[in-house]
């Protein structure tokens, strides 16, 4: 084509790609920089001897130590004791145990009573108290599941006890992930802006720093290394000393210690009063499935229902389905993490207790996958500026990882598969939770379309004087609208536990290694081609088309297929 510019754009794609591996290789010291100010920056204002660091990331490395040693080798080393090491059925019964605690948390969190009342406690000292209780209760009632009389009874202690730990576990990551977290990060705005007004030349933190991002990837950094740590102390400290079922009342008594400093740290915040509350006021405007789910498929279910009664009517109207590219875009790439990432600890201990590895052969592995995370950790720095090309690649490595397992027949080969998947989650680090913050804030996907639904619900004109107010609802509205996406992570956490069980127990963990690795490769399509560069600000036309476009599509200039409803009011409904 005479007219085609292909020469330029692979000019331009070329400079692009130098200017990113520059950009790239200077991230370790802007995350340097960013830890020197953390470490001298006080936790509170009129106590000097806590500071941002360690209040805020050495809770995570806590509670992530004491949650990968029981979810990996404390959990499969009690499953073995219970089946009474009946090794050729244990694949199925994690696979079914797995998706039965996962689809009683979907349960609960359809009510969202649970939801709720974790939401008003989480700012408050009586958070702490109630997640170390309901891990103590969950850690006794798996220390007496190995006494029930009956395999049956056993399992469903298990399950119970595994559940009751996991929603203390979750409280305590709210309470690190929210207050403490954004104490911290308005401690260090408050410290940049006073050195910004000091010396502005010197300051080591730029203006354009995202400073709740970084926060989010330490946190994941810190997940990483306790990921390395908490197998080797599962196997070097605990099981050395105690039984399976006993470890777990160790683990509740470090969660004891913990939900101490957490508990002191909040009454002091809540004392202080510097939190900075959201607004959180009762908006007018409902929304729910109507508004996220295909119109297509609420019509079809229209028309049935109607014509079962004889009536030809519909009840779709220009707000059904309007939500719902961002709403696919959003809950895809959850699941999709959700599979790939989240499904190849299963996949790794299953595969490696099959080839007859020892629980310190396998706390090995788990240990060089968070070292070479944390060690690769700092190329996650490139989803501070394309979130789709930071997807592409994890998705990518992460494959290699899965693909390795499946070829490895050696301890070593399983080793190299441990190392790729660790440069997978280093490159992801953080990804997710800026995915979730994107589709929040109000230039994101859901930005213009939350505001322009707004104003048509409310029949209010998008004027400087209804901005403000428009706004505010908006902003109640897009978290909304993410709840509802959460479904996605949690279906095809069951359908991970489920696939892992019968493809394991049939087709051996071998081939279940192939089809991770092919789910993986079908994560990098939807990577490049599908799911939209999410970063604010988002641009329709730019940020959602396919990356590398002159490859993959004939027509340059086609959006990507699900953002074509991002205007669906003018495109669909016009």
């Amino acid at each position: 084509n005479e007219n085609d510019d292909d020469g330029d754009n692979r000019k331009s794609f070329c400079d692009e790609a130098k200017d990113e591996l520059k950009i790239l290789l200077q991230a370790p010291r802007r995350y340097f920089d960013f830890v020197i100010i953390s470490c001298r920056t006080p936790y509170f204002e009129n106590f000097g001897y806590c500071y941002v660091f360690p209040a805020v990331f050495f809770p995570v490395f806590v509670i992530y130590t004491i949650s990968s040693a029981g979810n990996s080798i404390l959990q499969y080393a009690l499953l073995r004791d219970l089946i009474e090491n009946k090794m050729d059925i244990l694949p199925f019964v994690v696979g079914v145990t797995d998706a039965t605690k996962a689809f009683i948390t979907i349960v609960i969190g359809l009510s969202q009573k649970w939801n709720v009342f974790t939401s008003e406690i989480v700012d408050k000292p009586f958070g702490g108290i109630l997640a170390s209780v309901l891990y103590i209760i969950g850690s006794l009632v798996l220390a007496i599941s190995t006494i029930g009389p009956s395999l049956s009874m056993k399992l469903i202690l298990y399950i119970i006890g595994s559940l009751v730990m996991s929603r203390g576990t979750s409280l305590i990551w709210s309470i690190t992930s929210q207050v403490i977290k954004d104490h911290g990060k308005h401690q260090i705005d408050n410290q940049i802006l006073r050195e910004r007004e000091m010396n502005e030349e010197n300051m080591l933190m730029s203006k354009n720093t995202d400073v709740d991002a970084k926060i989010s990837q330490i946190q994941v950094l810190f997940r990483f290394a306790a990921s390395a740590v908490g197998p080797i102390f599962a196997t070097r400290v605990l099981l050395q000393n105690l039984s399976a079922s006993n470890s777990y009342l160790g683990l509740a008594f470090l969660v004891c210690c913990l939900c101490t400093f957490l508990i002191l740290t909040v009454r002091r915040i809540h004392h202080s009063n510097q939190v900075d509350k959201e607004d959180d006021h009762d908006n007018r405007i409902e929304i729910g499935w109507r508004e996220v789910l295909p119109a297509w498929f609420q019509q079809k279910i229209c028309c049935c229902c109607f014509s079962s009664i004889g009536s030809g009517r519909s009840t779709i109207d220009t707000e059904t389905g309007y939500f719902n590219a961002a709403w696919v875009d959003c809950g895809l790439l959850n699941g999709l993490t959700e599979v790939v990432r989240s499904g190849y600890e299963r996949i790794l201990c299953l595969r490696a207790l099959s080839m007859g590895l020892s629980s310190t052969q396998l706390a090995h592995v788990l240990a060089i996958t968070g070292a070479t995370a944390v060690a690769t950790f700092w190329l996650s720095d490139i989803a501070d500026r394309n979130r789709r090309l930071a997807s592409f690649l994890s998705f990518f490595v992460l494959g290699l990882g899965h693909f390795g397992l499946g070829m490895s027949t050696s301890f070593n080969g399983v080793l190299i598969s441990a190392f790729l998947f660790g440069i997978g989650e280093g490159m992801s680090t953080g990804l997710r939770d800026l995915h979730k913050k994107d589709y929040r804030h109000s230039k994101g996907p859901l930005g213009d379309m939350s505001r322009l639904f707004i104003s048509k619900k409310l029949d209010l004109d998008l004027t400087k004087d209804n901005s403000i107010f428009i706004e505010s609802e908006a902003k109640v509205l897009r978290r909304k609208v993410q709840g509802l996406a959460s479904p996605w992570a949690d279906w095809c956490g069951i359908l991970n536990s489920i696939a892992v069980g019968i493809i394991g127990r049939y087709c051996g963990m071998r081939f279940a290694s192939f089809t991770y690795a092919s789910i993986a490769a079908f994560a990098v399509y939807i990577s490049i081609a599908v799911i939209p560069d999410s970063r604010p600000p988002f641009v329709l036309g730019k940020n959602d088309l396919p990356m590398w476009k002159n490859w993959l599509y004939c027509n340059r200039k086609t959006p990507t297929a699900s953002y074509v409803a991002l205007q669906p009011m003018k495109l669909i409904y016009s």
